[in-house]
């Protein structure tokens, strides 16, 4: 499924985090959004994961408005990841357990996903050019 951004923008004050955001993800795109701190990189993906409305512009997955014109989608109805800056989501869990948690659990995963979940933590690993300990 597609994700566009089309002209977001987000202030803080008279702080513009960003402006005219343009971007879109096509499905099975993997990406990674680099820059110096304070560029707008988490900015960027709070808007994505609806943890934040953005002060103009839209955002969309597929063909459904999840952000814009004073709405927002809670983020628990996207089909959204994110993995902050911290070394883990959940500190008790290992590396392997934080990566298979949304396939176990969330909605959008099939029951054929699920029953592969171990293949998909390796491939994932993998994606990002590193090895995952089994637990």
């Amino acid at each position: 499924m597609e994700t566009e951004c089309r002209n977001i923008g987000m202030t803080f004050g008279k702080t513009k985090a960003l402006q005219d955001i343009n971007l879109t993800i096509h499905d099975g795109d993997f990406l990674a959004i680099l820059g110096p701190s304070g560029c707008g990189k988490t900015t960027l993906l709070r808007l994505l994961a609806g943890f934040s409305a953005p002060t103009q512009g839209e955002i969309r997955i597929g063909a459904e408005l999840v952000a814009g014109n004073g709405y927002v989608k809670s983020p628990n109805e996207r089909n959204i990841s994110m993995v902050f800056q911290s070394y883990a989501l959940w500190p008790h869990m290992t590396v392997e357990q934080n990566i298979a948690f949304p396939i176990r659990n969330s909605r959008f995963v099939t029951a054929k996903q699920r029953s592969n979940c171990s293949e998909r933590v390796q491939q994932l690993g993998e994606m990002v050019g590193g090895d995952v300990i089994h637990y």
